[in-house]
């Protein structure tokens, strides 16, 4: 909001975020952010002791897709 000139006064509209964050306030990402937090509500996650295990566990799941 700005002042005019005497009494008035003039909305001028702002971002709310940054537009480098616009991907994360669209429709699908925000979709994708509740089934993340639904997932780690219901405990469908999984933690590793090193990357190398998360590593392996990938490479195994991509040569089961084949």
């Amino acid at each position: 909001m700005e002042r005019g000139h005497g009494t008035s006064l003039r909305l001028v509209p702002v971002d709310w975020h940054p537009r480098q964050q616009e991907y994360f306030w669209s429709e699908e990402w925000q979709e994708r952010m509740q089934r993340s937090l639904q997932h780690l509500a219901e405990g469908r996650v999984k933690a590793y002791g090193n990357v190398e295990e998360l590593i392996g566990e990938l490479e195994n799941a991509s040569d089961n897709k084949d």
